[in-house]
């Protein structure tokens, strides 16, 4: 994600009152522009709960925010995709009300992540964005 988007990050952070301001400064300037990282010292620092900080990456990225409650985790495709490799990735497969398939991201900039997640999964897909501790939590 653009370099731009750590500010971005940092001031949502501060607006939701989730850290003082000082506190987002600094993780910004730690972080060098990498949104992971900067949300990695975060998770490091700070014990966010899970769904402000859904909300949060929701508002930054412009997506639906996913925070583990629903939809349901795809089991079924979890066969195609063991959970050590959503670990890794960064994604979890979601089984949305309709019967199709959602997929839940760490990283939405992450584009080669995305585009083997359209060429693999069937129909169209809904994104959602997750924190890595709920992705985490989803999986185990």
């Amino acid at each position: 994600m653009r370099e731009g988007a750590t500010t971005r990050l940092h001031e949502l952070l501060v607006e939701e009152g989730l850290v003082p301001e000082g506190a987002a400064a600094t993780l910004a300037r730690e972080s060098n522009g990498d949104v992971q990282t900067f949300l990695g010292l975060l998770a490091s620092r700070y014990q966010l709960p899970h769904s402000p900080l859904a909300r949060l990456l929701s508002r930054l990225y412009g997506l639906p925010a996913w925070d583990g409650a629903g939809p349901p985790v795809a089991v079924d495709l979890l066969v195609r995709f063991p959970p050590e490799t959503c670990r890794r990735r960064g994604f979890v497969p979601l089984r949305l009300p309709e019967g199709s398939v959602g997929v839940a991201l760490v990283d939405p900039g992450n584009l080669p992540l995305l585009d083997a997640l359209r060429r693999a999964l069937p129909g169209p897909q809904a994104y959602y964005v997750t924190p890595r501790a709920t992705l985490e939590a989803a999986l185990a």
